[in-house]
């Protein structure tokens, strides 16, 4: 059981099945929709039957054309038949489908029609993907008798906490790439001691498998908590994780910049630039933040949170003694602000906006970067 099962109707749901498969691969989570299958006639439903057989979870696009679909309403009706954790985006609403909506995890599409997935559905989905009996980890299937016992004593709680840390640190110190599935499996156990004892080894050896960016990024990314002893705890792992991507900066940034750019809480983007500037990417970080800069259409709090982070950039000698500092400058900066200035022109900046803003430009005037003079001019005309 290796993947999420995509239903969808090809009428109304073709892009929003494309744009969710996207998305997930940036996470590692496989999926499976119809156009991934080349068998027809009686082929074609038995590959449909093995597909969610084989699945750990599926998500239903309820479009309109989806909830007419008989095609649709069977392969739910299979997958809750089977007694799968059946997860269901919604594109509208209402549907016929609420009388069951109990047995179903609902989220929504935005108005830009990209999911929206939040990161208890993400919980959800890696939750799903790694449980295997007691150890709730997953554990690969190729892994010999041998490894598959240590990785029950590493997780399995009835062990006590002393056995089970012993044989997580052998797991970290074998040279074995099964080992290290295993090890990265278990960053999703809920047992802090564990959790935080994989991380802190993970930091010590400089580990640097990719496969662990999607769970690192979600523990680094996990959104705050209220309770102050959950928060404390949520830092601890933040910080852990932060460390051990400081390890594989380049390959983070691609999953970090898609984080960054579909973001659309200020505190979520706020989480991905505290690790973004963790990773020590210099002068690469400028046009990440000039692109945050330009997305007035999503949340105005995200532009003014990039506008106030770009200063500590700008004000850093070795990225502006850079030789590609000016370029940055010219194709980056000045296109962004000049972007923000002309559609905001007509608005009116909250208090907390006016003091940003006025911080910002005197660091720029700071700076004496090239190029940005008759932008200050007319942001001071404009009484900004």
């Amino acid at each position: 059981m290796s993947k999420v099962f995509i239903s969808y109707s090809r009428a109304d749901g073709a892009e929003e099945a494309k744009r969710l498969y996207e998305l997930l691969r940036v996470y590692g989570i496989e999926t499976w929709r119809d156009v991934d299958s080349q068998r027809i006639g009686e082929e074609w439903t038995k590959a449909i039957d093995d597909a969610i057989d084989d699945s750990y979870a599926m998500i239903v696009i309820a479009t309109e054309g989806a909830m007419a679909s008989t095609a649709v309403t069977y392969e739910w009706a299979r997958a809750l038949g089977l007694g799968k954790d059946t997860i269901k985006i919604l594109v509208i609403q209402k549907c016929k489908w609420d009388r069951i909506h109990k047995q179903l995890w609902v989220y929504h599409i935005s108005q830009e029609g990209e999911p929206n997935l939040d990161y208890s559905l993400m919980d959800a989905l890696t939750q799903y993907r790694n449980q295997d009996g007691i150890t709730h980890v997953r554990i690969p299937s190729e892994a010999d008798p041998e490894l598959r016992q240590l990785a029950h004593l590493a997780y399995d709680i009835r062990y006590g906490i002393d056995s089970n840390l012993e044989a997580i640190r052998r797991l970290a110190d074998m040279d074995d790439d099964i080992a290290r599935l295993i090890l990265i499996n278990g960053l999703n156990k809920r047992e802090d001691t564990i959790r935080q004892y994989i991380l802190k080894l993970m930091d010590e050896n400089r580990f640097d498998d990719e496969r662990a960016i999607p769970i690192l990024l979600h523990i680094a990314l996990k959104g705050r908590h209220s309770n102050s002893f959950i928060e404390n705890r949520r830092n601890e792992d933040r910080s852990g994780a932060n460390n051990i991507l400081r390890w594989m900066p380049q390959k983070a940034l691609p999953y970090l910049e898609v984080e960054l750019l579909t973001g659309e809480d200020a505190d979520h983007v706020s989480l991905v630039l505290n690790t973004i500037e963790r990773l020590s990417l210099g002068a690469r970080i400028i046009p990440l933040i000039s692109a945050l800069i330009t997305k007035l259409n999503a949340n105005r709090s995200i532009v003014f949170l990039a506008i106030d982070r770009l200063k500590k950039p700008l004000l850093d000698p070795h990225i502006r003694n850079s030789g590609d500092f000016p370029t940055l400058v010219g194709e980056f900066i000045v296109p962004a602000l000049e972007k923000m200035q002309s559609e905001l022109s007509y608005e009116v900046l909250g208090t907390d906006e006016v003091e940003i803003w006025a911080n910002f430009c005197v660091t720029l005037e700071q700076t004496g970067i090239i190029g940005v003079s008759d932008f200050l001019l007319r942001s001071k005309q404009r009484g900004w």
